[in-house]
C-alpha cells in the first residue's frame, strides 16, 4: 500500500490517490471487522487528504454577477446553488426536486430554499462517473439560503417535473459555459470551486463560528469531532439570511 501510494503521489496524482486511498481504507476496515484480514494495511497518516497546490480565490460580488449574467438562464441555478449554498459541483449535478424544499411566507412568497445533500458524483480517469455519498460523513447535511438567490432557484425548481433532476447537464457542459462566463467577468483564473470558497467566506463574514462553517460546507477537517457539533437550526438560518447576496 505504501509503495502504491508513494508511486502515485510522485506522479502528481495527489487528489485521485487520496480518494482511492480513502476508498481502500473504508473497504479494508470492513474486511478487518469481518475477520477477513489480520490487520488494516492503510496506516498512512493523512493519506486520505491531498493538497492540490492551487490557490482558490473567490470572485468579488461584481464578478459573480457578471458570471451569472453570462450563464444560460436555464443553468444559472447551478451557479447560484454553488455560490449561495456552497455545494460542490458533484453534489449539485445529482440534485432532484425531492432534495429541495421551498419555504414560503404567509403571503406565499419564497422565503428560503433548503437543500438536503446526500449524494455526489466524481469523474474518474477515463471519464467514468462514480455516484456515491458525499466525501465524508460531514458531507451529509442540510443547507438553507435566502434572498433573491433562493427566489431564483425556487423558480427553476418549480418548473422541473417532480422527482426529476434539476438539470441533465454534465460536468463537461458546466465547464464549457464556465470557461466562457469567467472570461466575461475578467477572471480567467477562477475555478468553479471558487464559488464554494465564496460561499464559505460570506458565511464567515456574517458571523458563523468555525463549527457552523464546517457543518454548512460539509467539512470534516480540523477534528473529526467537529463534524458532530450541530448548530441550532434557528442560528444557521439567521446566519444564512444575513449571508444572502441580495
Amino acid at each position: 500500500m505504501r509503495e502504491w501510494y508513494s508511486r502515485n503521489i510522485a506522479d502528481g496524482k495527489e487528489t485521485s490517490t487520496a480518494r482511492q486511498y480513502d476508498f481502500f481504507k473504508s473497504v479494508l476496515k470492513t474486511a478487518l471487522e469481518d475477520d477477513l484480514i489480520p490487520r488494516q494495511p492503510c496506516t498512512i497518516r493523512g493519506g486520505s487528504k491531498a493538497k492540490t497546490g492551487v490557490d482558490v480565490s473567490p470572485p468579488t460580488d461584481d464578478e459573480l454577477h457578471a458570471i451569472i449574467r453570462a450563464f444560460p438562464s436555464e443553468l444559472r441555478h447551478v451557479i447560484l446553488i454553488a455560490a449561495a449554498a456552497g455545494l460542490r459541483i458533484g453534489e449539485i449535478l445529482l440534485l432532484t426536486t425531492d432534495d429541495v424544499t421551498i419555504i414560503k411566507d404567509e403571503n406565499n412568497n419564497v422565503d428560503a430554499v433548503v437543500i438536503a445533500v446526500t449524494k455526489g458524483v466524481v469523474t474518474l480517469k477515463g471519464g467514468k462517473r462514480l455516484i456515491n455519498g458525499p466525501k465524508s460523513i460531514a458531507g451529509v447535511r442540510t443547507v438553507s439560503f435566502l434572498g433573491q438567490d433562493a427566489k431564483d432557484v425556487a423558480s427553476h425548481v418549480e418548473a422541473v417535473e417532480p422527482g426529476q433532476k434539476l438539470t441533465e447537464i454534465t460536468y463537461a457542459g458546466v465547464r464549457y459555459h464556465w470557461l466562457s462566463a469567467r472570461k466575461s467577468a475578467g477572471r480567467e483564473d477562477l475555478h468553479f470551486h471558487s464559488l464554494r470558497h465564496y460561499s464559505g467566506t460570506r458565511f464567515a463574514q456574517a458571523g458563523a463560528t468555525l463549527a457552523e462553517i464546517m457543518a454548512r460546507l460539509g467539512h470534516s477537517g480540523v477534528s473529526v469531532a467537529m463534524a458532530y457539533q450541530h448548530a441550532a437550526d434557528s442560528r444557521m438560518d439567521e446566519i444564512a439570511r444575513r449571508a444572502s447576496r441580495r
